[in-house]
């Protein structure tokens, strides 16, 4: 489901990347919420790793990375809304 492995603005699993854009799709996704959207529908699929690491995970790592990455130059920056 890792995004970054490709140039393009898909995933590396494209039928977890249409389910997850199907999930999100109507959903106003910010900075401080898309943690908590991204466990929810990691909880969606039937994939435990997946699952496990997102029960495991930190909100501020994931907030400061989540900051970091959006203040630079990146894959699908030119998607998103200033």
């Amino acid at each position: 489901m890792n995004p970054f492995l490709w140039q393009d603005i898909g995933s590396a699993d494209p039928a977890y990347y249409d389910e997850f854009c199907r999930y999100m799709k109507g959903k106003t996704i910010t900075l401080d919420n898309s943690f908590e959207l991204e466990k929810n529908f990691a909880k969606t699929i039937d994939y435990v790793d997946v699952t496990e690491a997102f029960e495991e995970s930190d909100y501020d790592k994931w907030k400061n990375g989540g900051k970091r990455y959006i203040a630079e130059e990146h894959k699908g920056g030119e998607a998103r809304e200033i």
